[in-house]
């Protein structure tokens, strides 16, 4: 109960933020004062901020329709500055309410307080320079000291990922004594899985090195895996959205008010090559007792998914943050990099057979999924692309950034978007910024730029 009543309240503030038009760039004072707000009343309100705005807010799903993960049945084409205003709003009142648990937690001696909320804080500021690549950082959360502060190098800025994890994982192993458990909506105050978590998102983000440094990017991650999950029932996934409208799964309440999340032909396609999949029943919608995947590129509207096939939603659905497959997918691809074919296999193997675990299929289903050669070729004939595939099945629906960051660090999977312009690269800097942040303009981020300009790290 106590959960819920806090659910209940961090979900309002999370949606009264959202709502609001200002930015961080233009904020003289926190009208929320949460300089006199306890660490246990900020930890759920940051907590809910990460999860629906950094997971789940309409930038992401526009880039489910870059990744192909879904078709856009709405009535309005998705385009690339589509939610950028919230999720950069978002980005920055979480990021500076995290700094403000950060230091109060510092203040107190509360270690756990602190580690937690910089795990959060990594998460936060990765998605940030994922979607966008050079943002600003060391001169941003100043209020009215820095209206036009610089932005960083997303090279610098993953950098000081890997320094803050360190310091959550210094702070997570103190063994502070704090009770965290009535506070912690992610993971219950399950110290020992809040560090697992944070050596996984340092796994997560140096593999993402890989065309860096494809031999140092794959030593770092598999240091990292061997420090994080290590089973199916390690995970950090929120499951607390409510089964009602205002506390639900943001995904359940994005496709609800608009229909748009159509099962994408690409998407099909690459569940198909594998074979006779038992997902397919636990994911998909059918018409007429058939899955029909929505074409891609001709955004024909179905928002009451009578023509095609959508995702499968609740409100009570939980949202994947980091997950025990994703860390065995990339202990698979490091060791395939270094050319450790036996290890790679074995990891992809779990990999493959936890992600369906995770969505709910039966292990008998498994055995006979896995039993195609198809889909376990064996290490001798296991391919990136197996591992990339699989790993994009993975994340359908609701972890379309993950996806979208491997396929512009690969080109694994492939799309069919038959666009000319092709396939935007990163998502636009929200107007506001490139209005009042004369920074933000000398990026030279626009309409044409997203499909031509890399990130840092991509392929």
């Amino acid at each position: 109960m106590k959960h819920t009543t806090i659910l209940l309240i961090a979900f309002f503030i999370v949606l009264f933020n959202s709502c609001s038009n200002e930015e961080l760039n233009a904020i003289d004072t926190n009208p929320n004062s949460p300089e006199t707000v306890s660490v246990n009343l900020l930890l759920p309100q940051v907590t809910m901020n990460t999860v629906a705005a950094m997971s789940g807010s309409s930038a992401h799903v526009a880039m489910s329709y870059f990744t192909e993960h879904s078709a856009d049945t709405e009535f309005n084409i998705i385009e690339p500055i589509r939610g950028t205003e919230l999720l950069w709003q978002a980005t920055y009142t979480g990021l500076l309410n995290l700094q403000t648990l950060i230091n109060q937690a510092e203040e107190q001696e509360l270690k756990n307080y602190s580690g937690i909320a910089r795990v959060l804080f990594a998460y936060t500021l990765a998605t940030a320079t994922d979607t966008w690549g050079n943002i600003p950082y060391t001169e941003a959360l100043q209020g009215s000291e820095g209206r036009t502060p610089k932005f960083d190098e997303q090279e610098l800025i993953y950098n000081e990922l890997q320094v803050i994890l360190d310091q959550a994982i210094a702070d997570l192993s103190a063994n502070s004594p704090e009770d965290t458990a009535a506070f912690d909506l992610l993971l219950d105050g399950n110290i020992d899985l809040w560090i697992k978590t944070a050596y996984g998102l340092k796994a997560r983000y140096y593999n993402r090195l890989s065309n860096i440094d494809s031999e140092q990017s794959a030593m770092d991650a598999l240091s990292s895996v061997q420090n994080s999950f290590s089973s199916v029932e390690e995970n950090c996934i929120f499951s607390k959205y409510g089964v009602l409208l205002p506390t639900g799964n943001p995904w359940k309440v994005k496709d609800l008010g608009l229909g748009s999340l159509g099962l994408s032909s690409t998407f099909y396609n690459i569940i198909q090559q594998f074979g006779s999949d038992p997902r397919e029943d636990i994911l998909f919608t059918k018409i007429d007792g058939a899955i029909v995947p929505a074409p891609i590129g001709e955004n024909t509207s179905d928002p009451g998914h009578t023509k095609y096939s959508a995702a499968v939603l609740a409100f009570e659905d939980v949202q994947p943050i980091i997950t025990y497959d994703e860390i065995k997918f990339i202990e698979a691809e490091a060791n395939l990099r270094l050319d450790n074919a036996a290890a790679a296999n074995t990891a992809y193997e779990a990999a493959v057979s936890a992600a369906m675990t995770r969505v709910g299929v039966a292990a008998e289903d498994i055995a006979d999924y896995t039993a195609q050669e198809t889909v376990f070729p064996g290490q001798a004939s296991l391919t990136l692309d197996d591992i990339l595939s699989q790993k994009f099945i993975s994340f359908y629906l609701k972890q379309p950034l993950e996806a979208f960051n491997d396929q512009r660090r690969t080109g694994i999977p492939a799309k069919q978007n038959p666009d000319p312009d092709g396939n935007p690269l990163r998502m636009l800097y929200p107007n506001i910024e490139l209005s009042n942040n004369e920074n933000a303009e000398a990026q030279g981020i626009n309409l044409a730029t997203i499909y031509t300009q890399k990130l840092w790290w991509a392929k």
